[in-house]
């Protein structure tokens, strides 16, 4: 059991080395198999995304057209709802 946690671990740190080679690129299925493997992309990636925190998009493609990108900034969207640091300030 110990050898295959510290495999899959070694395999999270391939893909995050690989992912943050490429900041901000889409990156097809393809390019992550060369990340960490042909089929463990996948789980590696949620991985990345829930234990390690790592800001992962998916572009809502299926097959071909599927891609994820790695960033490691806050995007420069942000929730309407939600005023924006200092606004509220702004209006009193």
């Amino acid at each position: 059991m110990k050898a295959e946690l510290a495999r899959r671990v070694s395999l999270c740190d391939r893909l995050e080395g690989f992912l943050k080679a490429h900041p901000g690129e889409w990156l097809t299925m393809q390019e992550l198999r060369l990340g960490c493997g042909a089929e463990s992309w996948r789980t590696r990636l949620s991985d990345l995304s829930k234990k390690r925190r790592m800001r992962i998009e998916w572009n809502g493609q299926n097959g071909v057209e599927s891609r994820h990108r790695y960033l490691p900034w806050e995007p420069v969207g942000r929730d309407p709802s939600r005023p924006a640091s200092g606004q509220a300030e702004l209006f009193r």
